[in-house]
């Protein structure tokens, strides 16, 4: 017995199409620590600087550097989708002296603290 399916290409040109924003959705990116405290500093992650779009860990199996974020002030508002600080192993603080969105949910963990020293801090999701 032998099947044979005969789809147009347009149907899978339309499938794959409709797939395709669903791709970057799941960004995410981690503090290394490596380079110095300031948040905007893409050799500081794993994934590049977050943004609205970017789910952030800061404590995890990639902070293997001596440096603790910061936000900095009159440097613009810091962002990410999600935030998880604080929920491996290693101690970690995050500064903010300026304005934080957060787009989704926070976490802290119980090696993790956040430090508002005359910033703004904001979030959308739980806490």
């Amino acid at each position: 017995m032998r099947f044979s399916f005969h789809y147009p290409v347009q149907y899978f040109t339309l499938v794959t199409l409709c797939l395709i924003p669903f791709l970057g959705l799941s960004q995410s990116t981690s503090w290394t620590g490596l380079t110095d405290t300031k948040w905007r500093t893409s050799t500081n992650w794993t994934n590049g600087v977050p943004d609205e779009t970017t789910d952030v860990i800061i404590g995890d199996v990639n902070f293997i550097g001596l440096n603790q974020p910061t936000v900095a002030k009159g440097k613009g508002t810091g962002a990410c989708k999600s935030l998880t600080v604080g929920n491996g192993a290693k101690t970690c603080e995050l500064t903010i002296k300026d304005g934080f969105d957060i787009a989704g949910d926070l976490i802290i963990g119980s090696n993790g603290t956040i430090e508002d020293d005359g910033g703004r801090l904001s979030i959308v999701g739980d806490w």
